[in-house]
């Protein structure tokens, strides 16, 4: 019985150590984009600021 559950619980392992990795893989994306979108953000505020500084 004991080996039957074992094998049991090493299948779920195994499953849940692949669900996080699709989740790892999705934040990863995810955090990616939320990046590039506050750079982008970022940059357009620094340009916006330096061009009022250059027309006074």
């Amino acid at each position: 019985m004991e080996k039957k559950n074992q094998k049991a619980d090493r299948k779920k392992q195994k499953k849940t150590m692949g669900d996080f990795e699709k989740k790892r893989k999705q934040f990863d994306k995810s955090a990616r984009l939320i990046a590039i979108v506050l750079i982008g953000v970022m940059l357009i505020f620094t340009f916006i600021t330096a061009g009022l500084f250059i027309l006074e």
